[in-house]
């Protein structure tokens, strides 16, 4: 009998392969389901996905602002940065939306009937998040890290 299986394509360097391999260990023994590991550049991936050449693929969502917009928005059908050939009339009207209501709590309630929908459509599952610590020595302090950008602020960084 053969084992199914898919292979998801992970980047390299990305530790993606550490975090996942305990829930590749589960998914194998428990649902009898084998999945292989392949990796590569972004670029590559990028390429595999656009093509539809693969089965399954890890990529990380980055956002260049701090709002749900900001990755939400690459899902959209006319935004270049959908490299999914996502098409979802439905969602490209919620998030078309977001900008007419006043309320943070009715943009929420949108973001997150956004977020069902690439759920429901299995375009996007979360596996997991990263998180990104700062460490300073005793004596320096104004440094920060704006949340969602990636980068690292010295503008107000003082040592004493």
């Amino acid at each position: 009998v053969k084992i199914p299986s898919l292979t998801l394509l992970v980047p390299q360097d990305s530790g993606a392969q550490e975090a996942l391999a305990p829930a590749l260990q589960n998914w194998q023994r428990d649902l009898s389901f084998y999945i292989n590991l392949k990796t590569g550049t972004t670029a590559d991936i990028t390429a595999a996905i656009q093509s539809g050449q693969y089965d399954a693929a890890l990529i990380p969502l980055t956002a260049d602002y701090d709002s749900p917009l900001a990755v939400l928005g690459q899902f959209l059908s006319s935004s270049p940065s959908n490299i999914y050939g996502y098409q979802n009339a439905a969602y490209d009207r919620l998030l078309s939306s977001v900008s007419s209501l006043s309320s943070e709590q009715a943009q929420a309630d949108v973001f997150f009937q956004a977020e069902q929908l690439l759920a429901a459509d299995s375009v996007l599952v979360p596996v997991y998040e990263e998180q990104t610590a700062l460490v300073c020595m005793p004596g320096v302090s104004g440094l920060s890290y704006p949340k969602g950008l990636g980068w690292l602020s010295f503008k107000s960084a003082v040592k004493q």
